[in-house]
């Protein structure tokens, strides 16, 4: 790796407004991207939007994050709660410690 230019980016909360927009301004650039959701669904749209690779997981659980992770030189945060995940997690979980 360069350290001045990753080769692999995770953009973790890829299938989300911000994930979905740090996608589209990796797209022109020379790395690898490898987008995180929680969901299977959001697959074929995470790849349309830039995405090199998918990986379905949720970011509590450590062995998704740790699988996500791996082969990353950088990883970009876009996770984040909503009224959704606040519902069922709160704020302070997804945005704590999912960080």
């Amino acid at each position: 790796m360069n350290s001045q230019h990753p080769s692999k980016v995770l953009v973790a909360g890829a299938s989300g407004r911000t994930g979905r927009e740090i996608l589209r301004e990796l797209a022109d650039r020379s790395v690898a991207v490898r987008a995180m959701t929680r969901s299977a669904e959001n697959h074929e749209s995470l790849v349309a939007n830039g995405a090199d690779e998918v990986v379905v997981g949720d970011l509590l659980n450590l062995a998704d994050a740790q699988r996500a992770v791996e082969d990353c030189d950088a990883v970009l945060f876009a996770a984040g709660s909503s009224l959704a995940t606040g519902l069922t997690r709160p704020s302070r979980v997804v945005d704590g410690d999912g960080v």
